[in-house]
């Protein structure tokens, strides 16, 4: 079943396949410890898709360089070369060196923190499930890839990676992260389109669910409410301007 799971491909609507994934891996599962109360006893802090370490992360950091390497075979100008770096989760991300050599059609030796592992796939550029052996041991990921990114999923986990060159893993850890903006004290507009109307004033105390304001976007009206309670200080748009998508409408303290 767990073997299915991982094989079982969808795209385009969100679904639960991860979490039916990881149930039938553990434990408390495999001995048949059922009870009304198994969720919460298996998953006590709530599930997790990300939460993946030792060797389950190191398979899949091979995988994601063998792909990697091979998919970029095709694409000009071919970056083959044999000396990667696999950067672990988005920006700031830690790095994993690799080394792969070829040793057939279907076959790589991938070398990860000092230790050989071959790899055997038939696995072709496009093809969203890979399917291989890595050590004897047959493995299935199922792959989406968005631009530089890999998207790996296998056993109940998911993982973003991205797969560059030494030098790029380099400069990459240099790069200064951006500071993300304090949005618990505004509040944005959903969407481009007309500030129909302003329901507030400054100085006034709102409330959670309050309407503030309403956007006119396709024809349509949409009302704008506050996410928590508050005291209005600033009001940055009048109605009848133009707003775009998180623009901010009103600041609270």
């Amino acid at each position: 079943m767990a073997v299915a799971l991982d094989r079982f491909v969808i795209r385009g609507v969100r679904h639960n396949v991860a979490f039916l994934s990881a149930i039938v891996r553990s434990s408390r599962f495999l001995r048949g410890d059922l009870s009304t109360g198994f969720i919460g006893a298996e998953f006590p802090n709530g599930f997790r898709e990300d939460a993946l370490a030792g060797d389950a992360l190191d398979r899949l950091i091979i995988v994601a360089a063998v792909v990697h390497r091979r998919a970029s075979a095709g694409e000009p100008p071919a970056p083959v070369g044999s000396e990667w770096a696999v950067l672990i989760g988005p920006p700031p991300s830690a790095a994993r060196f690799v080394t792969l050599r070829s040793a057939g059609d279907e076959s790589t030796t991938v070398v990860l923190d000092g230790v050989s592992r071959r790899v055997v796939t038939a696995w072709k550029p496009g093809e969203p499930l890979w399917e291989g052996l890595i050590d004897s041991e047959s493995l299935a990921v199922q792959l989406d890839r968005r631009g530089v990114v890999w998207h790996l999923r296998n056993g109940g986990t998911a993982v973003e990676m991205r797969v560059v060159t030494r030098r790029t893993a380099a400069l990459a850890a240099l790069m200064p992260q951006k500071a993300e903006a304090d949005v618990s004290r505004a509040l944005r507009s959903p969407m481009p389109g007309l500030l129909v109307s302003v329901a507030v004033q400054e100085g006034q105390s709102v409330r959670a669910g309050e309407l503030i304001a309403v956007v006119e976007a396709m024809k349509m009206e949409n009302v704008v409410r506050a996410e928590r309670n508050g005291t209005v200080t600033k009001i940055l748009a009048k109605p009848g301007e133009s707003v775009a998508a998180d623009q901010v409408i009103v600041e609270f303290a």
